[in-house]
């Protein structure tokens, strides 16, 4: 299971839910957190799991598109709903994920970049 099995377009990683292994297309990622010895996936409103490590999943991803906050998470920058910087934290649909303070700085220029290169105005 894992990355190894991950399709060839690269696009899509596979995944279980209740013993039931399912492909993903990374797109639909919201947020990825390292827990206990396992890599949850938050997608679509569902949380699957993965026995890669976050690391692992990490090398795979779209660095223009994820960002990882803190060693636990890992963030889709579109997901993004609000930053609250005095708070260190970023609201993701109505989940709020701790940002390591050292990474604050680096995410908002993520964001900006990311918001730039996709034409977008706001």
């Amino acid at each position: 299971m894992g990355i190894k099995n991950i399709s060839d377009n690269r696009e899509q990683i596979r995944v279980s839910k209740d013993r039931i292994f399912y492909n993903i297309n990374m797109r639909d990622i919201d947020y990825i957190r390292a827990y206990n010895s396992e890599t949850q996936i938050f997608a679509k409103g569902e949380t699957f799991r993965s026995d890669d490590s976050l690391v692992a999943v990490e090398e795979i991803l779209d660095k223009c598109v994820f960002f990882k906050i803190s060693r636990s998470y890992v963030v889709n920058i579109q997901r993004i709903k609000e930053l609250d910087e005095a708070g260190r934290r970023i609201k993701i649909y109505d989940e709020f994920i701790p940002v390591t303070a050292r990474k604050m700085s680096a995410l908002k220029k993520a964001c900006v970049e990311y918001k730039l290169n996709r034409g977008e105005n706001s």
